[in-house]
């Protein structure tokens, strides 16, 4: 019997393969949808775009690349109007336009869907699908003047049934899961009938299956002639899907040639300007018997049931599985965002008592959130600030003593190699890889036991999680220990010591040594099958 993922079965799923081969027989128009030519960004003091150029075609896949704050971003808003051009040209069509607003871009048929979520928390998926789209003609208003919300229940069924991805169109979006959360953000830009559409990370918060979706969708956008341009940090899916690349760095372009011509290697060269030598460095440690961490028949009403696991001294233990599996609620109950009702959890020996993050902090544990953003940081805060939070007993005694706070601010910045102008600088204008980064020093700063890490280096580009991963085998060394969720593949198989596969709230499988490939972490967490 032929296996399923969810309504689509595994052999319409097309191999990197059969994509290239697809992607190389497709004909692309031979005049341009969008052409831009020398565009340049000034911010004041910065230099983010200098005299960059390319064509867009209808029916193509253009990828962009680049590390963070080689100017992906201010190309990206620029075209979708969220910035305005310093200098230089766009054309739509045949006709050079000036893109006044994000609703121009929209009307030019150009829409984007970024990597932070924008939607609304308390407002249902269909709600915000068509969130500002109410008096258009594709919703039909009743005899009594208000929305027919039946009718926009049809469509937003209409377009999330591309994905065969079961979603609770009745639920608010924050109670959803983060790939269904991006899935609708991608169906909200769908519902303006965008000609080019701007893809940023789309598959951050994707599970493998639904990846396989996504890229299923891009390929019949483009059969009708919808041109993308896809940007993402993971660039074997950027060499399945894609038509053209082109790499950006340091504002300029390095890079414009078809999918065929180029290799991994050689892109990462051209986004770092020079060799990187490992991808996925890993610290090689002795395992040490001692058991850290212990969890026994862990359960909460909805999420996980019955699970028990230990974690050892200088370990790095991986949590894999799909998105709904309750591996992200498992990991914030251990450190007391959420609660369990039933079962014990142990640090070096001791039964932990309360189950909330003060506890929690206490034992040792710290935490750090995918979503650095809106749950990690402090964006209009300092560096410093953002560094400090959560230290301020080491900096303080009574009041605190800024010039011990600053020792140890620089003293981070420096070690992490947080790139920044002072520790005055806010969070917000930092790359994503140095956000990450002043999330791991303020915790690095208080000297945990146990770090859990939910996708760690979701949204930051090649170079910067290489840094991540010296960071995670320098703490192992130290004889710390850390728990990994992630919906990477390379990342579990390459990082982790040992990999725990949840399926349906249950551990089903434990995976090390040969056993811990890709292939294998995927196909238990599809299948659900158990140790035998």
């Amino acid at each position: 019997m032929e296996r399923q993922y969810g309504e689509v079965p595994f052999a319409m799923c097309l191999s990197a393969r059969e994509r290239v081969v697809m992607h190389t027989n497709r004909k692309c128009s031979n005049a341009p949808i969008v052409s831009v030519k020398n565009l340049c960004k000034t911010f004041p003091g910065v230099a983010a775009l200098k005299n960059v150029s390319f064509d867009v075609y209808p029916g193509e896949i253009l990828i962009l690349l680049g590390e963070n704050g080689a100017g992906k971003s201010t190309l990206m808003k620029i075209l979708a109007g969220a910035y305005r051009k310093t200098s230089g040209s766009i054309c739509v069509g045949e006709k050079e336009v000036e893109i006044q607003s994000i609703k121009h871009a929209k009307k030019l048929g150009i829409s984007i869907v970024y990597q932070e979520q924008a939607l609304i928390p308390d407002l249902n998926a269909v709600s915000n699908i068509f969130l500002g789209k109410e008096d258009r003609k594709i919703l039909k208003k009743n005899y009594f003047g208000l929305v027919d919300g039946k009718k926009m229940k049809e469509k937003a069924l209409a377009l999330l049934s591309e994905f065969s991805v079961p979603i609770d169109l009745n639920t608010d979006v924050r109670d959803l899961p983060l790939g269904q959360k991006q899935i609708i953000e991608i169906c909200r830009c769908l519902a303006d009938n965008a000609t080019v559409l701007i893809l940023d990370e789309p598959t951050a918060a994707l599970e493998e299956r639904e990846r396989e979706y996504l890229f299923k969708f891009i390929d019949r956008l483009v059969e009708k002639g919808v041109a993308i341009i896809y940007c993402s940090h993971i660039l074997e899916e950027c060499l399945k899907i894609g038509d053209r690349v082109i790499v950006l760095r340091d504002g300029e372009k390095v890079n414009d040639s078809d999918i065929g011509q180029v290799t991994l290697g050689g892109l990462i060269d051209k986004m770092v300007g020079q060799e990187l030598k490992e991808q996925y460095p890993k610290e090689h440690i002795a395992l040490s018997d001692r058991e850290v961490l212990s969890v026994k028949n862990l359960s909460n009403k909805h999420n996980f049931k019955d699970v028990s696991f230990s974690l050892y001294e200088s370990e790095i233990l991986g949590i894999g599985g799909l998105d709904g599996s309750g591996k992200y609620e498992l990991i914030r109950s251990l450190f007391g965002v959420n609660r369990y009702l039933d079962g014990e959890v142990s640090v070096h020996g001791d039964t932990l008592r309360a189950n909330n993050i003060i506890n929690s902090m206490k034992e040792g544990f710290a935490f750090l959130p995918a979503d650095r953003k809106s749950e990690g940081l402090f964006l209009d805060q300092p560096i410093g600030f953002n560094l400090s939070v959560a230290n301020l007993k080491k900096v303080s005694n009574g009041w605190i003593n800024s010039k011990k706070e600053k020792d140890f601010i620089r003293k981070f910045v420096d070690v992490l190699k947080i790139k920044c102008s002072s520790e005055k600088q806010l969070a917000l204008d930092l790359s994503g890889g140095n956000q990450q980064k002043v999330m791991i020093a303020r915790w690095l700063f208080r000297e945990p036991t146990i770090l859990i890490f939910e996708e760690p280096t979701r949204g930051i580009d090649v170079k910067a999680k290489t840094e991540v991963y010296h960071l995670m085998g320098d703490f192992v060394r130290k004889k710390g220990s850390i728990i990994l969720v992630s919906s990477d593949l390379p990342e579990l198989s390459e990082i982790c010591d040992r990999v725990l596969i949840m399926f349906e709230g249950k551990i089903t499988k434990e995976l090390a040594g040969k056993d811990l490939t890709q292939e294998k972490i995927l196909e238990f967490s599809i299948s659900g099958r158990k140790n035998s």
